[in-house]
């Protein structure tokens, strides 16, 4: 996919809007949401923090992004207006604050007429437009895409983090006609099915992702800090031609490795970190990011470079298994069916099983109550995203079997492209089995 973007606009440092080939498919997606919403207003917004969460360069929120390829926009409302087939964008230009960053593209016809929309307006023209749309044609439903971090509800203020619900609070306040709902699915669901040019961008992620994979293989070692390994990771990312990382990197060993412990890292300051153990397993768990895509691929890997008996036997049995759960994915396939083929893998190995371990960890795959974390999920402008319970051709989407057995997290996630006649692994040269993680580790 070409990296050329273009210049639109002339600011004080360039406004680029996603890669120029794209430009038609930002319009056909707008046309995509109208079309779906024909009585119906859309309202979305860039993103409003200059560097968000703590991550390593601003991120623009996803679906304003699908529909803009804007990524450097602060502070903007996109609104699409169903019933007229109009898209109209509202920035704040007139803002010193936002202007210090270069962050707005400005109003005018000729930014509107560049971007295929149907006008582009000052931010401070939003409330007289409404107020003229709203007259024309009372009680208008309203779509509110929800955003901003998650956040645990105040009593009396209600989830007060999330942007999205603020929005929908003031309009609901200057505009009490209005039928305001929440944009949920709509975008989401039109997002799950990937055009060329997105595909391409995601086997750029996935490319790089596979690199530091095996940049995080062969850092590990006994006495070594997680983070050590995490930097190379993240450091490997780059090297491979990627814009960064999709989150930071997992490296994490022994009790860290046991999902959904693992999570806990985004709330620790030092992310879990801990020296690393002769004996222990780790969870490599990365990815890249490439124009704005996203990959998700991971591993189990033995720290020591070896694998006990128990736990290499273990670990190929979940590569059988995984095996045949690939061999069912393909267009029209049931995400449970996947599941039920993994299982069948599980089957064909259980008796020949020679140690407690695997038997046991054979029994708990076999138990969807005891292996919840198992899942099959989307990978896009975001590393985690919906899927559908049928896959389709054109989705993208992370192969993801977990499971835990006496406190040891086994785990294994490839990207993979639905096909009409089954997947294209877009996280490729990687190793699978036991010996093969340990001859890769063993490089180093």
């Amino acid at each position: 996919m070409s990296r050329v973007t273009f210049a639109l606009f002339s600011l004080m440092a360039p406004m680029t809007v996603g890669a120029q080939v794209l430009s038609s498919e930002f319009e056909e997606r707008r046309q995509s949401v109208m079309s779906g919403s024909p009585d119906r207003l859309v309202l979305l917004t860039s993103n409003w923090d200059v560097k968000p969460d703590g991550q390593d360069g601003f991120r623009q929120t996803p679906s304003f992004y699908y529909l803009t390829g804007l990524e450097n926009q602060i502070g903007a409302i996109l609104l699409l207006d169903g019933p007229l087939r109009e898209s109209t964008l509202f920035v704040p230009d007139d803002d010193p604050g936002v202007q210090l960053f270069n962050a707005t593209v400005r109003s005018g016809d000729s930014t509107a007429q560049a971007m295929n929309l149907t006008r582009v307006l000052s931010i401070s023209e939003f409330e007289p437009f409404f107020d003229s749309r709203n007259a024309e044609a009372q009680g208008l439903t309203v779509l509110v895409e929800r955003q901003g971090p998650r956040a645990p509800p105040v009593p009396g203020l209600g989830n007060f983090a999330d942007r999205g619900l603020a929005l929908r609070d003031a309009l609901a306040a200057r505009w009490p006609d209005l039928q305001l709902e929440a944009l949920e699915g709509e975008i989401r669901l039109l997002r799950m099915i990937k055009s060329a040019l997105e595909i391409e961008a995601i086997r750029e992620a996935g490319r790089a992702a596979s690199q530091a994979l095996l940049a995080g293989l062969t850092a590990l070692e006994p006495g070594k800090a997680q983070r050590e390994v995490e930097v190379e990771m993240a450091a490997a990312c780059f090297r491979a031609g990627a814009d960064g990382v999709s989150w930071w990197p997992w490296a994490q060993t022994g009790p860290n490795a046991v999902f959904p412990y693992t999570l806990t890292s985004f709330a620790d300051y030092r992310h879990l970190d801990r020296e690393m153990g002769d004996g222990e397993l780790a969870r490599l768990d990365v990815g890249c990011q490439y124009d704005h895509y996203q990959s998700d691929v991971g591993r189990t890997a033995p720290v020591s470079g070896r694998w006990t008996a128990a736990q290499r036997e273990t670990w190929d049995l979940l590569i059988t298994a995984y095996r045949t759960g690939l061999s069912a994915i393909r267009d029209g396939v049931s995400v449970d069916l996947v599941r039920s083929a993994f299982e069948e893998g599980v089957r064909l190995q259980e008796p020949g099983l020679q140690t407690e371990l695997a038997r046991e960890a054979a029994a708990i795959m076999l138990d969807r109550t005891r292996s919840p974390s198992w899942q099959i999920h989307g990978v896009g402008l975001e590393h985690g995203e919906r899927v559908r319970q049928v896959l389709s051709q054109g989705m993208v989407i992370a192969f993801e079997p977990m499971f835990t057995v006496r406190s040891l997290g086994f785990y294994l996630e490839d990207v993979l492209l639905i096909t009409e006649d089954g997947y294209e692994l877009l996280t490729p040269d990687l190793p699978y089995t036991a010996q093969e993680i340990e001859e890769a580790m063993r490089r180093r």
